[in-house]
């Protein structure tokens, strides 16, 4: 199951899934509007419920959002960086 929301007071989006019977994963992005671009907050959460399970891929689960959160980033200043520079 996987649900999607939207909070745009807060400028926050969000998504909840189900990945296994005893897993859940939930993400939120919330944009702060900057005079030049914006501020990008990300949040990242998961739960197991097997305790050994959750200690283990908590360990992975580390690495693989800080690579999540490095490719967003230069996928960004791909996009973006050339438009900041014009103006």
């Amino acid at each position: 199951m996987s649900r999607a929301s939207w909070w745009p007071a807060n400028c926050c989006c969000g998504r909840e899934c189900q990945v296994l019977p005893k897993a859940a994963i939930d993400t939120r992005w919330r944009f702060v509007p900057l005079e030049q671009g914006s501020e990008v907050h990300f949040l990242t959460d998961f739960a197991f419920g097997n305790v050994l399970l959750s200690a283990v891929a908590g360990v992975a689960f580390g690495f693989v959002s800080a690579g999540m959160t490095e490719a967003f980033i230069r996928r960004a200043d791909d996009l973006y960086r050339s438009v900041s520079l014009r103006t």
